[in-house]
């Protein structure tokens, strides 16, 4: 008896999964595990070129490519410690008493918001914001009825032990790169290329990936478009839908944040304020 041998093909793509029969060539695709890249920003919550960097760089880069990148955060940019006779820990920073608050509320919001990754970085953004520079107790509220997140814990975190704790790390962790300037950015742990990832965190990011994702495409302008309200806000463009919808955003980011980490997120969240510039596309 004759045998014909059959070839088994698997070829990793990224797309919905496709199985054809050519010839004596049965071709299966499957759909590839998403590449992503690590992103590291040390910064101060207060720090007039952090605010920027999260609104105009970091944020895109979440909302565009928020299924292939993992953000690490580090609060604490040019602080420094003093351990007291009494065993407590007191920290001076550059921008004043407020910007240790604020980076204790930041650091207490990345330790309790994990799930989905993406939430930390918009928390943490929505945070630096507002208008009347952000980062207190003001914003924290603000940004947990705007999310529909429960604050208390956070703010009794910023508040107590917890919160020192955390900023003590982020300490220690910043310490290790001893960075010149905030913010300082790390791309899959190298600094290189300073300027431009922080003047053009996208573009960097985009670099390095050996399969770019949609989110890099020439035409992610046109695929997510950007949106500048007159007054701070928040808007959520779904995959699925041809605009954003444009109510209830709150009780929608819940849903979403009550899904499971091994779920896919077909969600693109946009946290614009109004500070935010305008894409390349509509510049004036």
């Amino acid at each position: 008896m004759d045998f014909t041998t059959a070839t088994l093909e698997l070829i990793p793509v990224n797309s919905t999964e496709d199985i054809r029969v050519e010839e004596h060539r049965i071709v299966v695709t499957v759909e590839n595990e998403l590449e992503t890249v690590e992103i590291s920003v040390y910064y101060e919550s207060l720090c007039p070129d952090c605010r920027q960097f999260f609104m105009t760089q970091l944020l895109p880069v979440v909302a565009r490519l928020f299924q292939n990148v993992n953000i690490y955060l580090v609060p604490y940019g040019h602080a420094k410690s003093t351990h007291l006779a009494n065993g407590t820990i007191e920290f001076e920073c550059q921008h004043g008493p407020a910007e240790c608050y604020g980076n204790k509320l930041h650091a207490c919001a990345i330790d309790k918001l994990r799930r989905p990754a993406w939430y930390a970085p918009l928390f943490t953004t929505c945070l630096m914001a507002q208008s009347d520079r952000g980062s207190n107790d003001r914003a924290l509220v603000n940004c947990g009825q705007l999310m529909s997140v429960q604050v208390d814990s956070i703010a009794d975190c910023g508040r107590g032990s917890e919160g020192v704790q955390l900023l003590e790390k982020y300490e220690n962790e910043t310490n290790k790169y001893n960075p010149y300037s905030v913010p300082f950015v790390l791309l899959n742990n190298s600094s290189d290329n300073q300027d431009e990832l922080v003047e053009n965190l996208l573009g960097a990011v985009c670099k390095v990936f050996r399969v770019k994702p949609p989110g890099c495409s020439e035409d992610t302008d046109k695929m997510y478009d950007l949106i500048v309200p007159s007054s701070y806000s928040a808007h959520v463009k779904m995959s699925h839908v041809s605009r954003p919808p444009c109510c209830n955003v709150p009780k929608l980011f819940s849903h979403v944040r009550d899904l499971p980490p091994t779920v896919s997120y077909h969600v693109m969240p946009f946290f614009f304020p109004a500070v935010y510039r305008t894409p390349r596309n509509r510049r004036a």
